[in-house]
């Protein structure tokens, strides 16, 4: 997701921004929202939550590192 950060903080016009985040959840491996809808369909800020979802999905919580408890 570091990425995704230094994108969102640029002066980079939205879609291109969009378009950044949206070629990230497909190289996760999502292709649809939570809710069922096609990435493409979604507002920026959709996919962007979106990302973060996935982001968590993708950590190990087995690692010592990343347990919460």
């Amino acid at each position: 997701m570091r990425r995704a950060g230094i994108v969102s903080k640029s002066k980079v016009p939205e879609n291109l921004k969009k378009q950044i985040l949206l070629e990230e959840l497909k190289g996760y491996g999502v292709t649809e929202s939570q809710q069922g809808a096609p990435l493409e369909t979604l507002s920026y800020e959709d996919i962007k939550h979106e990302i973060v979802l996935a982001t968590f999905r993708r950590r190990d919580v087995e690692a010592d590192g990343n347990r919460w408890f």
